[in-house]
């Protein structure tokens, strides 16, 4: 899905649950950061969302998930802004949505072993 020449790639905010959930499993967050390694949109990050990332990976994830996450930072060239402000955050009260489709959704497992096979194809079967 690449732009026409000329074009730029809509900017796209990752949040750190995003970031980690792609890092860590082979799922749609996963598939996310692989539309951004590919250049389908221009990844935004703040200082804050980069720690929360590292702090948490190094918390309760394998080395080779934070390994992953550094990889990903240096082969997206993300677009660095500043955090924002205090009274710029608004607490989000949204339930999560599952990870994983339920049965009777055919398309959305079909997509999410999709997705596992890819995953396990990549150079070392980790993913980006």
């Amino acid at each position: 899905m690449a732009k026409p020449s000329g074009e730029r790639p809509p900017r796209v905010f990752l949040d750190a649950n995003v970031i980690i959930a792609g890092c860590s499993f082979p799922r749609w967050s996963y598939e996310v950061l692989s539309h951004a390694l590919k250049g389908d949109f221009q990844v935004v990050l703040c200082p804050l969302v980069i720690e929360q990332v590292r702090r948490h990976l190094k918390k309760d994830f394998p080395v080779s998930a934070q390994l992953r996450f550094e990889k990903f930072l240096d082969d997206t060239g993300y677009e660095k802004v500043d955090n924002p402000a205090p009274e710029e955050i608004v607490k989000h009260e949204h339930q999560s949505l599952p990870l994983m489709p339920q049965s009777g959704h055919r398309q959305s497992l079909d997509s999410y072993w999709r997705t596992v096979r890819a995953r396990a194809a990549w150079p070392g079967g980790a993913g980006p």
